[in-house]
């Protein structure tokens, strides 16, 4: 019984486990991870993230169990602990449901139905166009700070014009108020270009204090301390500092007694002292003279800064001269030539060669404003500079120019000529247009006691104090008084002109009279003596206001301003009256 009922335990037992085996054959475990793999790669990976393109065949461990996302293969009999893939876990997207991963990276990117064209580039814009026009100017100045009296440079200041058509450029055809510098501080200037303004600042500073070290004690009689022994430090009101070697004077120019004397250094309102020991020179044994410029050029001047001129004395001594006398400055042939310098009666001369000077180029450029057509320009708006040989250019007014005159509006172009070199310069004529009173020659007097204001709108090109007006006493316009035949005890008399009479040729000009009470425009005139004798006649006038007159002024000479509500006629003279039998 018990062998039967063992039988009928394992034969069933036997039968559950052949089962069980050919289960597990059915369902082999490398298969299962193909599967799953191909399950993952479907579902898995980060939304926007590519697939893995691996060509690997996952292996599962050993246990049974596949790996998700693995992608190496174990060795056999290895219990491989697998790494998760970043993209494992897929990221929910709006809605919480995983978004598939795009396609590989390595399909091409599909082109937009109707793609865009890349644009052309801008060409560059070399010129203005053919009918563009200046709308504008701007200027700025790009120098250091200028002391306190002294000039700024202009070649430092940028000008540049705009056009309407966008294109814009740098110009060298302008002018400018003032060229000094005024304050430590910002200066204000205007420049003008082509009918236009604009304003720019240049900072100023003063010297606000000046240090001296000297490298040398004792002088003679008859000498004088040398700038070259000095060492001048000058302190600026912008906190700055720098060591000067010109533009600083040193007195007394001569040393003329014995004992120990100060010395005094200058520089732009500043000054130091320092003392040194002078004393009686014995007799002078030699003199001699060295030259240590550069090369020399017949014409040019001779630098006494290139020149050493030494004393020796009969006790030995000796010393640098100063104050010897150059025999010799300029050269006006090339080739040897001996250089002589004097002092105390002896002579001293060196052997130099004179190279010969030669003139490489020219230029120049016009700042002044725009002249009005039938007059000249002024020449001290015309810089001329020359090169030479030397590699030195400097300023020159050894020029000559055959016509001054401008004829044309728009350019007219001036020929310069030096030696047989030749440039020119544009310069730009207008015609007379409407007076510009932000710019203006202002004069004041009293006369016949009132008191009356002469505002001239001038050119830009001159200065603001250029007319002078001044008044004609009552008794001197007794005869022009009779000869208007008023009676009218409101009437003043001025002359009219300008401080420079070469400035007559910028008339006409408009000018602007304040009138005093009563005057009143409507019933005051404006009449024109040439010589106080004679009334030419009676001015065109315009009324600005209640109490301006504004009068083009076309002579210099005498006016005669008179108010009179009557309203008068000039009375006719005997002179008049034979010019009228005359023409007739």
């Amino acid at each position: 019984m018990n062998k039967l009922r063992s039988i009928y335990i394992l034969i069933p037992a036997g039968i559950l486990i052949f089962m069980i085996m050919c289960i597990m054959g059915a369902f082999d475990g490398s298969d299962a991870a193909h599967v799953l793999a191909a399950d993952e790669t479907a579902v898995t990976g980060t939304p926007g993230a590519p697939a893995s393109q691996s060509t690997d065949t996952p292996t599962p461990a050993t246990t049974g169990t596949p790996a998700s996302g693995t992608t190496g293969t174990p060795s056999p009999g290895t219990t491989a602990t697998p790494t998760p893939r970043t993209t494992a876990t897929p990221t929910p997207g709006a809605t919480g449901t995983p978004t598939p991963s795009p396609l590989p990276t390595v399909s091409p990117t599909p082109k937009p139905a109707n793609p865009t064209a890349s644009p052309e580039p801008t060409p560059v814009q070399d010129a203005p166009s053919p009918n563009a026009k200046i709308i504008a100017i701007a200027a700025y100045y790009t120098g250091d700070p200028v002391i306190v009296g002294q000039e700024y440079d202009l070649d430092k200041l940028m000008v540049y014009v705009y056009y309407d058509d966008h294109y814009s450029e740098r110009t060298t055809s302008f002018s400018v108020t003032d060229k000094v510098v005024t304050k430590a501080d910002s200066n204000l200037y205007t420049v003008m270009a082509f009918g236009f303004t604009d304003t720019f600042y240049v900072n100023g500073k003063s010297v606000s204090a000046i240090a001296v070290d000297y490298s040398r004690y004792i002088y003679t009689v008859g000498n004088a301390p040398d700038e070259r022994d000095v060492t001048v430090t000058a302190y600026y009101s912008d906190n700055t500092r720098e060591i000067v070697t010109k533009g600083f004077t040193l007195s007394p120019s001569v040393l003329e007694k014995p004992g120990t004397q100060e010395i005094t250094v200058s520089y732009f309102g500043q000054s130091t002292t320092f003392s040194v020991v002078v004393k009686e020179p014995a007799d002078l044994k030699q003199l001699d003279v060295f030259y240590k410029g550069d090369k020399i050029y017949n014409n040019m001047e001779i630098s006494r800064s290139d020149l050493t001129v030494n004393a020796i004395y009969t006790d030995n001594s000796s010393e640098r001269i100063t104050t010897y006398e150059l025999l010799t400055d300029v050269f006006p042939y090339p080739g040897e030539q001996k250089l002589t310098v004097s002092y105390r009666g002896q002579n001293a001369t060196v052997s130099v060669m004179v190279n010969p000077l030669e003139l490489k180029s020219l230029r120049a450029k016009y700042v002044g404003d725009d002249v009005f057509i039938g007059t000249e320009y002024d020449p001290k708006y015309l810089y001329v500079y020359a090169t030479y040989n030397n590699n030195k250019e400097i300023r020159t007014d050894e020029y000559k120019v055959y016509n001054k005159t401008i004829r044309y509006i728009g350019d007219n172009t001036i020929k310069i000529y030096l030696g047989d070199l030749s440039t020119s310069v544009t310069i730009v004529g207008c015609e007379v247009g409407e007076p510009d009173f932000t710019y203006v020659s202002s004069v004041s007097f009293n006369s016949n006691n009132f008191d009356v204001t002469i505002d001239t709108a001038i050119p830009r090109i001159l200065e603001t104090d250029v007319t002078a007006a001044k008044k004609i006493s009552k008794a001197k316009l007794k005869h022009l008084y009779r000869l208007l035949g008023t009676k009218s005890e409101n009437y003043l008399g001025f002359s009219y002109g300008f401080e420079d009479n070469n400035n007559e040729k910028y008339l006409p000009m408009t000018v602007r009279i304040s009138l005093p009470e009563p005057f009143e425009p409507a019933y005051t005139e404006l009449y024109y003596s040439p010589n106080n004798k004679s009334i030419l006649g009676c001015m065109n006038k315009m009324s600005i206001d209640e109490s301006t007159l504004q009068v083009t002024i076309f002579k210099a000479g005498t006016y005669m301003l008179v108010y009179d509500p009557d309203r008068y006629a000039v009375e006719e003279t005997p002179e008049d009256e034979e010019e009228e039998e005359d023409e007739e």
